[in-house]
């Protein structure tokens, strides 16, 4: 049986993505609260968070839930849309701007946060 994190490093690329969420005010703000989420066939929901630095280019905090009940999640989105206008954007779009703040981090020789290495493989 693979742990939570082991799971996700593993084998979460293989679920379909149910869908991806960002901050609706992320280019003027410069910080994007991104959520990639994907399905399992037993309709849960693994999900990754990312809170990334558009001005240092720099992933700041990550956290994740693993198989989730649906509700669960759709709270977690909602109580972050209390707080933010959120909005669904594609996955490319999700991706990118995660990698983007991993790539200029490792270049500027940024040590990743802790759970980061093991969230990537998510997305």
């Amino acid at each position: 049986m693979l742990s939570p994190e082991n799971y996700i490093r593993k084998k979460s690329r293989t679920l379909p993505i149910y869908e991806c969420t960002i901050n609706s005010d992320w280019e003027e703000s410069l910080i994007a609260q991104i959520s990639i989420a994907s399905q399992h066939t037993t309709g849960n929901v693994t999900a990754c968070f990312y809170l990334v630095d558009l001005l240092c280019l720099r992933v700041k905090d990550s956290d994740f839930m693993f198989n989730a009940p649906m509700h669960a999640y759709r709270e977690h989105i909602e109580n972050v849309g209390t707080k933010l206008d959120i909005s669904k954007i594609d996955y490319d779009l999700a991706h990118n701007i995660v990698f983007a703040g991993v790539d200029f981090a490792t270049n500027m020789g940024l040590n990743p946060i802790k759970n980061l290495t093991q969230l990537l493989s998510f997305s």
